[in-house]
């Protein structure tokens, strides 16, 4: 058949026109991810983010967005390109069946392509650079940094963006020439037809994912350690995955399966509709589904642990930076009665030289005991290898104690408590009620009697990191004591024998010191940088400056949250892009069943309300396991941000039920707009 050349554009147009509907949101989408992705290259290539302090850490969130851009644009253009050729197979046969070869086909495909990539990468192009500079702004009021630059366009960028664009536009069209080259005309026809056979119960995927579903989510109920929680957390996610997607394509048909033979339930007007609508709804949309929920569970979890990690840098700052300038001495074994006062003499020759002063000064020895936890009060300390402190930080009884004499305790908490021989001060953020403590090392043992007094803002020294699942804070009768527990867990039979303890480099004496001064925040750093590293032979000295820290949590959680808010921005979108198009692909599919319903006696209003309780149960079913993925994974994230500094739940709790508040309202939006989509297709055709 001969085909004038010059019409393959003119058909490619009208093509594209004719299917604005699915169309015009594959053009939107692929402008959205190409500005998406030249937004985050050229961030990552900043190089005022990267001159600046701190700037490494900004960089690396940036460059985990690229990947995560990437991913995603290969991801979902390819899921849209597969609907849109789904839907389009029955128009290319018709071409196919009237005369048009299969090249002439491949040719139009090819204007069609031309259009969405020039539209997609002109379009993507200058909205990624007019908001480029938005999204630099933002960063850099997240990570709390003053600096501006003018506008400016990264070419190395724009390079970048349009090779790997169009390389994935290439990929597409290649895969779709060759679908079509392989398929005859009555297949391409038929295109729209398939999967209309009963779907088939498959027991086998239906039990892993029950199996899958269920690891993850006993993993998430009791695991303790959270080293395990951290370093197990994505393997759990993985299982979970799998179980969604296994049990929505296979375990929602069993269940199906299961109502209809149900007789009493089956045959009724209302059940018998609702469950055979479902059931070929769920086959054919089972993946789509699926999709919806672990992209809405990506979402709500990015989003209200990045809100919560930056809301939360406050506080954080202020535990681990009590004072302005931070003083941090390992103590030499052999100097630990002389030790503290001679780090105090080296930091006040420093200060004094900076013509500064100390304030609000707060000063205390201690050290952690690391320790297994065999029954409740007793607790074995390992003395042998590294190995051993590993596994007891890394197992589900880790424990730790913070030890610390009685009178460094009342100096700083400006308390007046009391201790007899034998007798210790505990508390822990768990409330754990003790009446004793047992410690077991190297063959001895020491108990001690818990007095029975309540420690008021034990937490202000406690240092509740979250690493192992129960830390307290000892307090001991005297310097004495304090001693002696430490020789006996570092191997030595008494004070005595100090020089000679098999130290196993577990346990560290260390005296912390913090101060304010009234210098200004350069001459303050300055100062701190002259503290750190002081050489004397009592003690190895390091030095925080609470300005720098707070500047470093900046930078590290404002990255997150920068990040966790594309992600969640990135993911809402192609949430809504999944629920267009299946509510589109739907409308497609019953709007036959809809003129069936009705000629077999079933009023417009009944087949209406029947279809809209099938919509609605498919519909929010994703939504409604996403919450409950994200209920039962709180308990494992808390435990990680704990890790990370975070140490307010309740603020968690309350950012992750308000983001789930509003993803839902946005959620309900997206479901309202594209029913209309829906029945517009439906009622037009009935």
């Amino acid at each position: 058949m001969y085909v004038n050349n010059s019409i393959y554009p003119k058909m490619a147009a009208l093509n594209i026109r004719k299917n604005a509907k699915i169309y015009v949101p594959y053009i939107i989408m692929g402008i959205f991810v190409i500005a998406c992705y030249y937004m985050m290259h050229s961030l990552s290539s900043n190089n005022t983010i990267k001159n600046m302090s701190g700037g490494d850490y900004v960089i690396s969130m940036v460059q985990l967005g690229v990947g995560v851009v990437s991913i995603f644009a290969v991801i979902f253009l390819f899921y849209i390109n597969s609907f849109l050729m789904k839907r389009r197979k029955k128009e290319l046969g018709l071409y196919n069946v009237l005369g048009m070869e299969k090249r002439h086909i491949a040719r139009m495909l090819f204007f069609e392509n031309v259009y969405v990539v020039v539209t997609d990468m002109a379009a993507g192009l200058a909205v990624g650079m007019i908001l480029s500079k938005l999204m630099f702004l933002l960063l850099m009021k997240l990570i709390n940094t003053g600096t501006v630059i003018g506008f400016e366009i990264c070419a190395e960028s724009v390079q970048a963006t349009i090779i790997f664009f169009l390389l994935i536009f290439a990929v597409m069209f290649l895969y779709n020439i060759l679908k079509i080259g392989m398929s005859n005309p009555v297949e391409l026809l038929q295109g729209g037809m398939v999967g209309e056979k009963e779907p088939k119960t498959k027991v086998l995927i239906a039990l892993i994912g029950l199996v899958m579903l269920g690891a993850g989510y006993l993993f998430a109920f009791k695991t303790k350690s959270p080293f395990n929680a951290l370093n197990l957390f994505f393997l759990a996610v993985a299982a979970v995955i799998i179980g969604t997607y296994c049990l929505f394509t296979a375990g929602s048909i069993a269940v199906l399966k299961l109502l209809r033979k149900n007789k009493k339930f089956y045959y009724h007007p209302t059940h018998f509709t609702i469950v055979s609508g479902m059931l070929y709804r769920m086959k054919q949309n089972a993946v789509g589904l699926a999709n919806i929920c672990i992209l809405s569970t990506m979402v709500l979890i990015s989003i209200s642990t990045t809100v919560c990690m930056y809301s939360g840098i406050e506080k954080s700052v202020s535990e681990r930076c009590p004072r302005e300038i931070n003083v941090s001495a390992e103590l030499t074994e052999e100097y630990f009665d002389t030790a503290a006062s001679e780090v105090d003499a080296a930091v006040d020759e420093i200060v004094s030289s900076n013509n500064a002063q100390k304030k609000n000064t707060r000063a205390f020895r201690s050290y952690t005991i690391i320790a297994n936890e065999d029954k409740k009060g007793s607790y074995s300390i390992p003395t042998d290898t590294d190995s051993s402190y590993a596994a007891a930080m890394l197992g589900e009884n880790g424990t730790t104690f913070d030890c610390i004499p009685l009178e460094d305790f009342n100096t700083v908490m400006g308390t007046d408590y009391s201790l007899s021989d034998g007798e210790v001060l505990l508390y822990d953020t768990k409330n754990t009620e003790l009446t004793s403590v047992e410690l077991n090392a190297g063959g001895q043992s020491r108990v001690f009697k818990v007095k029975d007094t309540e420690l008021k803002n034990g937490d202000e020294i406690l240092s509740d990191s979250g690493i192992v699942p129960n830390e307290f804070l000892m307090v001991v009768k005297d310097f004495d004591t304090f001693k002696s527990v430490y020789y006996m867990i570092n191997g030595a039979e008494s004070t005595d024998s100090a020089s000679s303890a098999a130290v196993s480099g577990g346990t560290k004496v260390y005296y912390y010191l913090g101060f304010d001064t009234d210098l200004s925040t350069d001459e303050g750093i300055e100062l701190t940088k002259q503290i750190y590293g002081i050489d004397i032979p009592s003690a190895y000295v390091q030095a925080e400056n609470k300005i720098q820290m707070r500047q470093e949590y900046y930078q590290l959680y404002g990255g997150f949250l920068f990040l966790g808010m594309f992600v969640g921005i990135l993911f809402s979108v192609a949430t809504a892009l999944v629920i267009y198009y299946k509510q589109i692909s739907e409308g497609y599919e019953d709007r036959e069943r809809f003129d069936i319903m009705q000629k077999v006696g079933m009023s417009y209003d009944e087949v209406k309300r029947t279809i809209r309780s099938q919509v609605l149960m498919v519909f929010f079913l994703p939504l409604v396991v996403a919450g409950i993925h994200v209920a039962v994974s709180f308990r494992v994230i808390k435990m990680i941000l704990k890790m990370l500094s975070m140490t307010e739940p309740t603020l968690f709790m309350a950012v992750t039920l308000i983001t789930l508040l509003v993803f839902a309202v946005m959620y309900t939006i997206v479901f309202m707009i594209t029913t209309k989509a829906y029945y517009g297709i439906v009622k037009r055709e009935a």
